[in-house]
This record gives structure tokens, C-alpha cells and sequence, in this order.
């Protein structure tokens, strides 16, 4: 429900071109409204971009707040990370009306000052919209992009340079691999100052650590000995 409000009020209040369902630990670089408003456009018709390349975060708790001990690239980030679909303005509208109306009239409601109870029966309509569980293929919830699983769905454009970062190890994650980083998707180790630069985190105490490096270079590894290992024998 959270992402379909939200979007309503993005949309219908803030009059937004694009839209991004973003999760409070993850990161978008600094340059991805420039770069996208660029020569990078989707082709007509298309509803966004999906990104396919990005970072996996080492985050762990310090003692002022945050301290960040690896950075590394990976491979299939879409897989990995639902603040990976840019929707255009017009058609995540389009998704929205076609199986929520009400949604536009709550985010509108959210506007009004003074503020407004919200009918009961505007509320129930809302949830038994979005209700639906994830998994099923036509849901508003899987429609509207939760996730990972928006890519089958929708026409995007592929983004295949790493603009977008995924937080990882801090405690605050319930889904695959326990929010830990993917190492078998590892492609490369990055400099910790310029992945702080790109996503702003000038706040977060750089401490890179060696045993995440060596995780990172183990994973590589295996991921490199399982292309060649797939690879058919020239004797065959």
C-alpha cells in the first residue's frame, strides 16, 4: 500500500516526472537525474529504466552512527535490490488508475489543510487493492514495481552503469541472505571515498576492513570458476 500512496502523492501533489520506490537504506548517486535527463532517454513507449549495475554496501553500526567498510560493484543488481525501477511519470499514472483510482483521491486528501479524516470506505478500498499477496503475477503490488520483480512487467531501458547502492549489513533487512552482500555477484572491490561521494555519505566514518575485501576477492573467484566451469569441453 505504502508504495501505491506514495506514488499517488508523488504524482498528483508533487506533479513528479519520474518516480522511484527507494528503501531507507539504500542509496541513489548524486548524478542519476542528470544522467537520465540526458542522452540516455528510454526509447517512446517504454515506462522507465531498470538498473542493472550497482553497489553492495558493507554498512555496520559505530559509535556515533555509521561506519562503512566496503564498497563493492555487482552484477544483476536488479536481482538484489528493489530501489532499481525509474518509472516515468505518465505510466506509472496510467498503472496506478487502471487498478486504483482511490489512491490518487487519498494522496489528495494527505494535501488538504486542514487535515481530513480519510473515509473508512476509501481506506478499505485502498487496502483490499493492494492486498493482493506478491507473488501473484497481475497484483497492484507486483504491478506497481515492489522490488524486484518489476522488470517481466514493464518496458524499461537498461542502465548498466552503477548509480544506485544497496545497504547492506546493518541489521536492518528480513529478506535474502539476511540483507548480507551478495558475494557471488561481486564483480569488483571500490574506492570507499568515491562511492562516499556519489551517494553522499560524507557523515559515515570510512573504515575499509580486510576480511571484507577477502570475501569479496573469494566470491569473485567462485564466480569466475563457475563461468568457466559452465563452459563446454572442446573435446565434446
Amino acid at each position: 500500500m505504502k508504495y501505491m500512496v506514495g506514488s499517488a502523492f508523488a504524482l498528483k501533489v508533487l506533479r513528479a516526472d519520474h518516480v522511484v520506490l527507494a528503501d531507507a537504506d539504500d542509496f541513489l548517486d548524486r548524478d542519476l537525474a542528470a544522467y537520465l535527463s540526458g542522452a540516455n532517454a528510454p526509447m517512446p513507449g517504454a515506462d522507465g529504466w531498470i538498473l542493472t549495475k550497482g553497489y553492495h554496501l558493507a554498512l555496520r553500526k559505530g559509535g556515533a552512527g555509521l561506519e562503512l567498510n566496503g564498497a563493492f560493484e555487482v552484477k544483476e543488481y536488479n536481482r538484489t535490490c528493489g530501489t532499481c525501477g525509474i518509472f516515468l511519470g505518465p505510466s506509472r499514472h496510467h498503472h496506478i488508475e487502471a487498478f486504483c483510482p482511490e489512491g490518487f483521491d487519498l494522496a489528495a486528501m494527505m494535501e488538504a489543510k486542514p487535515a481530513q479524516v480519510v473515509p473508512t470506505a476509501l481506506l478499505d478500498s485502498v487496502v483490499n487493492a493492494t492486498d493482493p499477496i506478491e507473488a501473484e503475477h497481475d497484483s497492484l503490488v507486483r504491478l506497481l514495481g515492489r522490488h524486484i520483480r518489476q522488470a517481466s512487467l514493464f518496458v524499461f531501458a537498461t542502465v548498466d552503469k552503477p548509480l544506485a547502492a544497496k545497504g547492506c549489513g546493518h541489521g536492518n533487512h528480513d529478506g535474502p541472505r539476511q540483507g548480507d552482500i551478495h558475494w557471488h555477484r561481486v564483480v569488483k572491490t571500490e574506492p570507499l571515498d568515491g562511492c562516499a561521494a556519489s551517494f553522499g555519505l560524507s557523515e559515515v566514518a570510512l573504515k575499509p576492513k580486510l576480511k571484507m575485501r577477502l570475501k569479496a576477492f573469494i566470491g569473485r573467484n567462485r564466480l569466475i570458476k563457475g563461468r568457466r566451469d559452465a563452459k563446454p569441453s572442446r573435446n565434446a
